[in-house]
C-alpha cells in the first residue's frame, strides 16, 4: 500500500505536467502502449506495457527529479509478489475499466488539459488501490457501520 500512497501523490502531477509538455510523438507512443496493453494475452505482457505507458507519461512531464522518483517506484512494481497481487486486482471488470481509464488519461493529456489529466490519473490509481486492498485483505468478520443516529451508546 505504500507504493500506491506514493503513486497517488506523484503520478497525477506527472500527468498534469505531461498535458503541458508532451510532444506529439509521445502522445502517439502513449496510444500505442495503451493498445499493446489491451491486446496482451498474458499478465507479464500487460504488466510490461502498463509500466511502459506510465513511464512514458512520466518522461513526457520533462522533470528529471520526478522521473527519478517514478523509476524508484516502478522498480518496486517489478517485484514478482507485487505483480501477482496486481494481476489478481486486474481480473474481471477491472481490466476493461483500467483500459478505459488509460484512454481518458491520454485523451486529457492530448487535449492539453492539466487538471483533467491529473484527475483521470488519480481516479485510475484510486481504482487500482481499492482493488489491491480487496485482494490483500484477509477474510475476517464483516463490520457493519451504522449511521450516527443508529449507534447505540456503550
Amino acid at each position: 500500500m505504500e507504493i500506491m500512497e506514493v503513486r497517488l501523490r506523484i503520478e497525477p502531477q506527472l500527468a498534469q505536467l505531461a498535458a503541458l509538455r508532451a510532444k506529439p510523438s509521445e502522445l502517439v507512443r502513449m496510444r500505442d502502449l495503451a493498445h499493446k496493453i489491451r491486446e496482451s494475452v498474458d499478465a507479464d505482457a500487460r504488466e510490461l506495457w502498463d509500466g511502459a505507458l506510465h513511464r512514458q507519461i512520466a518522461q513526457s512531464a520533462r522533470n528529471q527529479l520526478f522521473l527519478t522518483i517514478f523509476d524508484v517506484i516502478n522498480h518496486v512494481r517489478q517485484d514478482e509478489a507485487w505483480q501477482a497481487i496486481r494481476e489478481r486486482a486486474r481480473s474481471g471488470d477491472g481490466v476493461s475499466v483500467a483500459y478505459a481509464q488509460h484512454e481518458d488519461i491520454i485523451d486529457a493529456i492530448a487535449a492539453r488539459n492539466p487538471a483533467r489529466a491529473a484527475e483521470a490519473m488519480r481516479r485510475h490509481l484510486l481504482m487500482l488501490q481499492e482493488r489491491l486492498i480487496r485482494e490483500t485483505s484477509h477474510d475476517g468478520p464483516s463490520l457493519t457501520v451504522l449511521p450516527e443516529d443508529e449507534v447505540q451508546p456503550a
